[in-house]
């Protein structure tokens, strides 16, 4: 749809519309000079703007109504700072006039810049509620943070060891995400976790897309074994197993059934002469799903009848049964149960202990010191740090995230 059309959406009744097609073009016009985008052509295709212009044309759909109320959840994650201040600047004269704001940031510098009182939430309650003029960062750090000290045991009671002494599974050299940045030089071993962590939009996913192989960094390689990874088939001929965030559009195919999700990625290994033989395949599956425990009616059940615990059960199978040498995990127990994270959390150990190198991207900041050997953080496109084990804790990993934390001084040698 057009920039108009999306910038208008809802805003008609069921019937007749509510404005004239030249009241309405004003209108949208003037939506989103407030934003500075008075010169974009607004019969142009909202799905040809940058990310920061789609941003702002659905920030501009928000105005279009009179309101008393705005809310803006992380508004400004794909704004640069001159449209991030402009914004601000929107929002005081809003404020100013009586109307109220609800915003919502990860990021301390624009709470500090644009809040008059904070509150402060962590697993679904309320922590705090803070007038800004007598907090500080620091105390709305500590506040996120379940614990102040201390670092979180492995769900087994035991972290598996890993050795660093033989050849990496997977190397890193001369990385970085955006120009300007430092490099990064990082090995990943057989039998390690390695967590990826970072504030939404800070270039953690994209370096699992890299080491994926599916797109190409601005600099540095990536080498697996003999491999160089160029590509998604370089990825798959080398061990690589990818397994993208969003389960539902990216990772199930929804018209088959669980029996098919699971072993579409291996039907070599069941098949003779090209042909795939049918008790070959259900043994396969049989054995990912005790593996995996996961938990249908029957292997010919469609995938969409599964919880969601169970679906990412089944994409975890998926990669399990191509026997990889390295899971690139692209945070694998979002939106999963307490009980069906449990289970993952063994799979991925157990996984680890045979060898498997895992890369493993989660927003929880407690499976990150659960899990993980060692956890490289990521801010403004860059590495803020690389952690070992015995340094995790919960806020030592926010403080990396907003970047207040060295890399030198994380890791020596990580970065150069």
């Amino acid at each position: 749809m057009s920039v108009r059309d999306n910038v208008v959406l809802g805003l008609d009744g069921l019937v007749r519309r509510r404005a004239t097609p030249a009241h309405e073009r004003e209108m949208v016009r003037t939506a989103l000079s407030l934003l500075g985008m008075e010169d974009l052509e607004i019969e142009r295709l909202a799905g040809s703007l940058s990310l920061a212009g789609r941003q702002k044309v659905s920030i501009a759909r928000s105005l279009m109504r009179p309101w008393r109320l705005l809310i803006l959840d992380e508004s400004t994650s794909a704004l640069d700072i001159e449209d991030r201040d402009r914004l601000f600047e929107l929002l005081r004269k809003f404020r100013d006039e009586g109307r109220s704001i609800l915003f919502v940031s990860h990021r301390m510098d624009e709470i500090e810049n644009i809040a008059d009182r904070t509150t402060v939430l962590r697993s679904g309650l309320s922590v705090a509620t803070l007038d800004c003029a007598s907090c500080s960062s620091e105390m709305l750090l500590d506040l996120m943070s379940a614990r102040k000290a201390g670092r979180a045991e492995p769900v087994s009671g035991k972290r598996n060891s890993c050795g660093r002494d033989g050849r990496p599974a997977l190397e890193v050299r001369g990385f970085s995400l955006r120009t300007g940045a430092d490099h990064l030089d990082l090995d990943v071993h057989p039998g390690e976790i390695l967590g990826v962590g970072g504030l939404e939009g800070h270039g953690q996913e994209a370096f699992l897309e890299y080491v994926a192989g599916c797109r190409s960094g601005p600099s540095g390689r990536i080498r697996a074994g003999d491999a160089v990874i160029r590509s998604e088939r370089d990825a798959a001929r080398a061990g690589i197993a990818f397994l993208p965030r969003d389960r539902k559009t990216e990772g199930i195919i929804a018209p088959l059934s669980g029996l098919d999700n699971v072993t579409i990625s291996a039907l070599r290994r069941g098949a003779r002469w090209g042909l795939v033989r049918a008790r070959q395949r259900a043994g396969l599956a049989d054995e990912i799903c005790r593996q995996t425990k996961v938990k249908m009616a029957s292997p010919g059940a469609s995938i969409s009848s599964l919880s969601g615990g169970n679906q990412q059960k089944v994409l975890l199978g998926r990669l399990i049964a191509t026997r990889p040498r390295v899971l690139v995990l692209n945070d694998p127990l979002r939106g999963v149960d307490q009980g069906a994270k449990i289970d993952l959390y063994n799979v991925l150990e157990g996984l680890a202990n045979d060898g498997v190198s895992i890369l493993l991207l989660s927003t929880e900041l407690m499976e990150l010191c659960r899990l993980c050997h060692r956890v490289v953080v990521f801010h403004d496109h860059a590495v803020s740090a690389v952690m070992e084990s015995e340094g995790i804790n919960e806020r030592v990993l926010i403080d990396a995230m907003f970047g207040r934390t060295s890399p030198l001084r994380a890791f020596e040698g990580a970065v150069e």
